[in-house]
């Protein structure tokens, strides 16, 4: 199973899944290739289980994480990009809950 999710994943993901790609530049990396060192690349959650998958014994179910650069990338190429901008540029007062619902909601 391992091997087979990895080849899906090559295919679905092309260059940015190649071994010789650094890690920031990914789209995927595999829980047993994170570690806490990770958190900015992939958020905590997605971090924790990398560590737990490979420096404990705790049983963690095989599996990988998007990563930021994927998420900036998706941004970019559906056009989110300005159109998020633009809608945050409503933000003045951070105390104001009304607001940051009504944006937060539009985004």
């Amino acid at each position: 199973m391992l091997q087979s999710s990895r080849v899906i994943s090559n295919a679905l993901c092309g260059e940015k899944m190649a071994s010789n790609v650094s890690k920031g530049e990914k789209f995927v990396l595999w829980f047993d290739e994170l570690g806490r060192e990770e958190v900015p690349l992939v958020g905590g959650k997605s971090a924790s289980l990398g560590e737990m998958t490979s420096k404990t014994k705790v049983p963690v179910p095989y599996g990988f994480a998007t990563t930021a650069t994927a998420y900036r990338y998706f941004i970019e190429k559906a056009g989110l990009k300005d159109k998020i901008a633009k809608v945050i540029e409503e933000l003045k007062d951070p105390e104001d809950t009304p607001t940051l619902q009504r944006v937060g909601a539009e985004i």
